[in-house]
């Protein structure tokens, strides 16, 4: 089946080495997508969900093909029944092998009805896996581009904080030389704390937005990476 998005999540036959891969320190959008699919448990759990779905269609298919029995017996005898009392005799070994075959001809449609059943819930699975991944890399996509967001921000609000503290010294220096204001000062001033409050608040978005990141990626607060820009 198509699997949506840039990466298929590990199936119940893969190792675990997968979901425990360090993170490395920045990631790419495709590779937090990647990751999230194979580490994130929704997308693991709707596989596995998937997987029974197509054993159940398999067992159901089962129920058209014929079946072949075969038995095998092996049997000491040491003692036989005389009277009341076993006697002891010579012993000696028995065997036995049988073989059978039989088939089902008609079952008034059972069989057919079971197969149409897990048939559609191995379709519909498939579609909620798909949803699953559909979701799972929307959010990373907006968490991604969050952090960037976040950090780009932070970047401009950094510089502008910067920016305004020199023109404040600057400012006051006039000031000094009777060419400045207080007002002037002020002015600076206040561009300079309202700068220190969006690095404050763009600090708080970064730090959110790593957060979120790494709970999709299945990881720990501590370990979440930084955005490749």
């Amino acid at each position: 089946d198509a699997w949506p998005g840039p990466a298929k999540p590990a199936t119940l036959g893969e190792t675990a080495a997968t979901s425990e891969e360090v993170l490395p320190a920045v990631l790419s959008l495709a590779d937090a997508q990647r990751l999230a699919l194979v580490r994130n448990p929704s997308p693991r759990a709707a596989t596995a969900r998937l997987e029974a779905a197509a054993a159940q269609v398999s067992a159901a298919r089962a129920a058209f093909r014929p079946s072949v029995g075969l038995n095998a017996s092996a049997t000491r005898v040491s003692y036989q029944a005389q009277g009341l009392s076993p006697m002891p005799v010579d012993g000696y070994d028995s065997y036995g092998l049988s073989l059978g075959a039989s088939y089902l001809l008609f079952d008034n449609y059972a069989r057919n009805a079971r197969l149409a059943a897990a048939q559609a819930d191995q379709r519909a699975l498939t579609a909620s896996r798909d949803e699953v991944a559909r979701l799972l890399t929307g959010a990373v996509a907006e968490a991604w581009f969050g952090l960037l967001l976040a950090e780009r921000n932070l970047a401009i609000a950094s510089t502008d904080q910067a920016f305004n503290a020199t023109l404040v010294d600057e400012t006051r220096k006039r000031q000094k030389l009777d060419r400045a204001t207080p007002a002037d000062v002020l002015n600076f001033q206040i561009r300079e704390l309202n700068a220190a409050a969006r690095v404050t608040l763009a600090r708080q978005e970064q730090e959110l937005g790593r957060t979120v990141l790494a709970e999709l990626l299945g990881a720990d607060r501590a370990r979440a990476p930084d955005v490749d820009h």
